[in-house]
């Protein structure tokens, strides 16, 4: 509301509205504390209400605007260890395509974007109960092919898009072998997500912020095919 508030006393209006805040967890559903599932969906999908809430506000007010919710390729497709995670974002693509049709007609845009994996801080910001160090799985995209996927569609709405081949390669598959792509990605995940070295239990930034990882890039581009 505050955000809200001031973008309208500096500018009379605003056009567009981006929910993208975001925590990322990994652990089996045992292994996940309660208290961190439900943090994480506090964020990653209540926020994105809230969020949504204060935009819709201001753009019925003005007639117009444009909300644009990230989810996640994991809004399409599952993996396992990361339930918490695949369902908020399985939640928000949802309440982005319900929100598009009470919408409909009124001169206001719902966007749902739709990242594989990027190169952000995230992965070192991650809520990890596996017992292993995780790194992000090949190929990794730039956070700025993101922002540019964003500023384009602020311009011109799409009701969905993915961004990165490899998440649309992820959706066709599942949609094509979803028991192939399940198992597939079970043992993926183990082989690619997990480092090999093992690590105790850590909230990440689930509960508060991080002081590691302040900038947009993580360092991970580039690290691998």
């Amino acid at each position: 509301k505050s955000l809200a508030e001031a973008a309208v006393e500096a500018f009379g209006h605003f056009d567009g509205w981006v929910n993208n805040a975001g925590v990322y967890m990994l652990g089996s559903l045992e292994e996940t504390p309660d208290e961190a599932f439900r943090q994480l969906m506090e964020t990653n999908f209540f926020g994105t209400v809230s969020g949504a809430r204060v935009a819709l506000s201001q753009f019925r007010r003005q007639g117009y605007g444009t909300l644009v919710n990230v989810s996640s390729t994991f809004g399409t497709v599952p993996a396992p260890y990361l339930s918490a995670y695949v369902a908020s974002k399985f939640a928000v693509r949802g309440f982005s395509a319900s929100l598009r049709q009470e919408l409909l007609g009124t001169g206001i845009d719902v966007c749902t974007v739709m990242p594989a994996a990027i190169d952000t801080p995230l992965w070192r910001h991650t809520a990890n109960y596996t017992g292993w160090r995780v790194r992000p799985v090949e190929p990794v995209y730039t956070p700025e092919r993101v922002a540019r996927t964003i500023l384009r569609v602020l311009r011109h709405p799409q009701d969905e898009v993915i961004v990165g081949p490899a998440g649309k390669s992820f959706a066709a598959m599942h949609g094509l072998f979803p028991r192939t792509y399940e198992r597939t990605m079970r043992v993926g995940t183990e082989v690619l997500h997990f480092q090999g070295e093992r690590q105790g239990p850590t909230p990440g930034n689930v509960f508060q912020p991080m002081e590691e990882g302040d900038t947009a890039s993580g360092g991970y581009h580039g690290t691998g095919k």
